[in-house]
């Protein structure tokens, strides 16, 4: 009875002593951007741009320090801008990530000439919004993704630019 209970106390002392000597990471919710400026579109009628995004992409997170361990989505949209002038009409059609397309509704803007130097945003879509976030799911499990925007323009001059903003919660391990 004192060998056996010799070795349970043994046992339960190197069993005690190793797990409380593992090192206890820490997690951390951190807020952070991810913005995406695709390359200009300097042509008129039908274009696509394309883009690869990676996770170093991620502002705002020391990805030599800390681990990203989850990515949510806060919120998604999606702005214009370049050498816009009164009566620039602009429509986007779609935008792909990894070969799943969602078809935009209502990315329809004729400019006035009021939006000299300022972004035109298409905002608050509930449909975008839930597709970026399954995007930042897959690029956090792959590690990058390719993302490719579609539409049409008709600019009297210059360039445009698109541009898929992110606000972002991101959980990290140190």
């Amino acid at each position: 009875m004192k060998k056996s209970f010799l070795i349970y106390t043994l046992f339960t002392l190197i069993i005690g002593l190793g797990f409380s000597s593992c090192k206890k990471d820490k997690e951390y919710w951190v807020p952070a951007t991810l913005d995406c400026e695709l390359p200009s579109i300097i042509k008129n009628g039908d274009f696509i741009t394309s883009s690869t995004i990676r996770l170093r992409d991620i502002t705002d997170v020391d990805q030599l320090d800390f681990r990203i361990i989850d990515i949510e989505t806060k919120n998604s949209w999606i702005a214009l801008n370049g050498d816009i002038s009164r009566n620039d009409d602009f429509i986007i059609y779609d935008i792909t990530i990894n070969g799943v397309t969602l078809n935009l509704q209502n990315y329809v803007y004729n400019a006035t000439g009021a939006e000299q130097g300022k972004d035109i945003t298409f905002q608050n879509d509930q449909l975008y919004m839930d597709f970026m976030y399954k995007a930042m799911k897959l690029l956090n499990e792959r590690g990058q993704i390719n993302v490719s925007v579609r539409g049409w323009s008709r600019m009297s001059r210059g360039e445009l630019y698109i541009t898929l903003f992110n606000n972002l919660d991101v959980l990290t391990r140190e």
